[in-house]
């Protein structure tokens, strides 16, 4: 039998090394990574602090007790001291610990007016967070407070002005006010606690070119989407406030959040075409508006009356309108078109976006080193050992 040579048995000796290194190298980077993710590296303590306070919560005055209770938080956030390595530090885990209600102090189901009630509860035992473990050595006590509210009768709103048609539902309406903010937040707020009804009223009123934009920048926006588009009408739309019987005019309702309000409008005779310029085909027409010192398109260009579209952001519109026929210049299609309102645009990064940091594990290299020099070690054995073979049968 032929012996076989000792460089063999180096190379099995070599990859035998690059395999206990690999193994033990990314066993070690993931155990690495497993005690950064949940912190519980040897030595550290953890020693509880406080409860923190939860927010007030809202009730309506027509809620049973057991509705009120069922408003409180199940669980409650706590901060705590945690040592690692040597350095201490104040931390919050949120929502963490399970707190037990007892009964609501000054709860009253006679009252039909705003006021508050207070509940306690109490918090104990360990409690356990993203794999770490405190102590609540006794019982800790923390109140709530609960704000009862008079209860609020939401008003549906119509709107029929200028060709303009318009229904929102009860539900919408408390969306829409839920949306706002600064003095119209207040001035809801007070409304609900002092148990008035709440609606909205929509104005419409035609205005002229001058008054609607800045350099006519609802007319370049419908420009934009067909060369012969032209505004027949422009109007403003406004949206108010109104709590009980009153209407109010300062400050307007400009933006209703995630709910949009769908109009309906009735192509007025003077911007159909006439029976001269049928010839030119069917004229289609679309909603723009100015918002934010540019102009925005609403929906898509449809032919017919009436012309429906949806907007929750209220300023200066303007209907356009254009005659489509096979030689009209068109630059977009409607759908092709944007109809999404501002501050709705998700920018894209796309797939090749480059992330910033870097969360590569230096060691990594260091083994993949050793497995790329463990390999052209043995390759150079063997390189070597073909070579002397090929010397010697050249000899011979």
């Amino acid at each position: 039998m032929k012996k076989r040579n000792i460089k063999y048995y180096v190379i099995d000796l070599l990859m035998a090394a690059m395999l206990i290194t690999s193994v033990f190298g990314m066993a070690h980077i993931t155990l690495d990574e497993a005690m950064a993710t949940d912190g519980t590296t040897s030595g550290n303590t953890i020693t509880f602090k406080e409860i923190v306070t939860p927010s007030p919560v809202n009730a309506s005055c027509d809620d049973s007790e057991s509705e009120v209770r069922a408003r409180l938080p199940q669980k409650v956030s706590i901060k705590v001291y945690e040592t690692v390595s040597g350095n201490t530090q104040e931390v919050t885990w949120t929502d963490a610990a399970t707190v037990t209600w007892s009964g609501i102090q000054g709860y009253d189901v006679s009252r039909t007016t705003a006021y508050t009630c207070t509940c306690a509860g109490t918090v104990q035992g360990d409690v356990t967070y993203n794999g770490k473990t405190v102590n609540i050595p006794t019982p800790q006590t923390i109140n709530a407070t609960i704000n009862m509210a008079a209860s609020v009768d939401y008003k549906s709103s119509s709107l029929d002005e200028e060709g303009f048609k318009a229904t929102i539902k009860s539900e919408d309406i408390e969306a829409i006010l839920n949306a706002q903010t600064g003095e119209l937040k207040r001035l809801i707020d007070q409304a609900r606690l002092n148990g008035e009804s709440l609606s909205i009223k929509i104005n419409v009123d035609e205005i002229d070119e001058d008054d609607a934009d800045d350099d006519g920048k609802i007319e370049k926006r419908a420009k934009k989407d067909h060369d012969d588009a032209k505004i027949g009408k422009y109007f403003k739309i406004t949206v108010h406030l109104v709590v009980g019987r009153r209407t109010i005019n300062s400050p307007l309702i400009t933006d209703t959040g995630d709910t949009k309000i769908k109009f309906t409008y009735t192509i007025p005779d003077g911007m159909k075409s006439s029976s001269s310029s049928s010839s030119k085909g069917t004229r289609k027409y679309r909603a723009f508006y100015y918002h934010d010192g540019d102009g925005h398109g609403l929906g898509d260009w449809t032919s017919g009356s009436p012309l429906s579209f949806k907007s929750s952001d209220f300023s200066p519109y303007g209907i356009a309108y254009y005659d489509e026929s096979s030689s009209s210049s068109s630059r977009s299609s409607s759908g092709s078109v944007s109809t999404s309102t501002p501050g709705s645009q998700t920018p894209s990064t796309g797939g090749g976006a480059p992330k910033t940091g870097d969360n590569f594990n230096p060691r990594i290299w260091i083994y993949l080193l050793i497995v790329c020099a463990t390999v052209a070690s043995a390759a150079w054995i063997l390189l070597q050992d073909t070579k002397d073979d090929k010397e010697k049968e050249d000899n011979n």
